[in-house]
């Protein structure tokens, strides 16, 4: 499994926890080993950066689906293998009013480095 970073489960103690409203609230975790979880991280990983949101399933819409308002979107990112009929999908979806503020980013991988490029795209 590889060294763990940032495996401190005692710093959170809490979760965002989305409303049915569309606003969101701070719920404390009830069970440690959630809390472990989502405080520990692969040390391979460590340059992502990235922030979890831990959700009880009473939160989401068919035990799936995170509820979402289109303002609370920024940008979408899509991989490098992303299928053309799945670009034209998020591409029609962005072109809908409320998403007009969404940026549009796809992957390229980098000729030089095993990474990826991000280019922002036209809508």
């Amino acid at each position: 499994m590889g060294e763990l970073v940032d495996a401190r489960p005692e710093l959170v103690h809490a979760a965002v926890v989305a409303r049915g409203d569309g606003g969101t609230r701070i719920e404390p975790l009830k069970c440690a080993a959630t809390a472990a979880v989502a405080a520990s991280k692969a040390s391979g990983w460590r340059y992502e950066k990235e922030i979890r949101i831990i959700l009880p399933d009473t939160s989401l819409r068919d035990r799936r689906f995170l509820p979402l308002t289109p303002t609370s979107i920024a940008a979408v990112y899509c991989g490098c293998r992303i299928s053309s009929p799945d670009e034209t999908a998020v591409r029609l979806a962005l072109k809908t009013p409320h998403f007009k503020h969404v940026e549009l980013w796809l992957a390229d991988l980098d000729k030089s480095d095993y990474a990826l490029k991000f280019v922002k795209r036209d809508i």
